[in-house]
């Protein structure tokens, strides 16, 4: 409602093929941007352009087609097999290329647990995927739908090192030539972006490189500061 905007006179334009990273405090405003962007809120006011197009002048099924978002905690279908879960993001493609999905998704890394392969049926009594492998599946899922846009919230956030480290080489591949905006939780995983765009109550107060952002005395480098000290036990340990 009016009395609650996260966004107020925001303005924000993003180049096409390059990686972002929305960093800030919880409640900043960086999941409502990446929302708006995707097409999942709707604007009261002003207009969201892709391509010089107003968001509004695509249909469900485009922006659908042409936005990829990997969700922390993905939705895999239950009573259907792996690859039938993969596949229900195009339809139209062949076996061959559901399973090269899979594979740069590193979906091949965990399969082998499975007597029926990719055909296990998800929900079946002792097919147990772990919460980075129900991740991949859904990245599998984006490799296939191939869009131009990429939205990562953080996605990584809940699983395990060995998972992590499979996921953090699928997004690598995941990531090239298109367009992506990363909601970072985390800030060691933002480095090697093209922009980093400092959020707060609701607007953009800073963007540029991590070594341009820590060169001066920003507030994202006291962010950083406040981030290190915050986690500076698990470090201790």
């Amino acid at each position: 409602d009016g009395k609650n905007k996260i966004l107020h006179n925001f303005s924000l334009n993003l180049d096409e093929n390059k990686v972002y990273a929305l960093v800030g405090s919880s409640g900043s405003g960086k999941s409502t941007i990446a929302k708006l962007i995707s097409g999942l809120y709707p604007v009261d006011s002003g207009e969201i352009l892709i391509g010089d197009r107003n968001i509004s002048s695509y249909d469900g099924e485009s922006l659908m087609k042409n936005i990829g978002i990997v969700f922390q905690n993905p939705k895999l279908f239950q009573g259907i097999s792996i690859f039938e879960n993969v596949k229900l993001a195009n339809k139209d493609a062949d076996d061959e290329e559901v399973y090269k999905a899979l594979k740069l998704a590193r979906c091949d890394d965990f399969i082998d647990k499975f007597k029926d392969k990719y055909d296990a049926i998800i929900g079946a009594e002792g097919i147990n995927l772990s919460g980075g492998e129900k991740q991949r599946i859904s990245i599998a899922r984006i490799f296939l739908k191939d869009p131009k846009i990429i939205i990562l919230d953080e996605a990584s956030a809940a699983a395990d090192p060995e998972n992590e480290y499979e996921l953090q080489i699928a997004f690598k591949e995941l990531i090239k030539d298109r367009t992506t905006i990363m909601i970072a939780h985390r800030l060691s995983s933002i480095r090697g972006v093209d922009e980093i765009l400092l959020v707060e109550d609701g607007k953009i107060l800073e963007r540029g490189s991590h070594d341009e952002l820590t060169k001066e005395d920003s507030r994202y480098k006291k962010f950083i500061e406040m981030y290190n000290e915050a986690n500076e036990w698990r470090v201790d340990l």
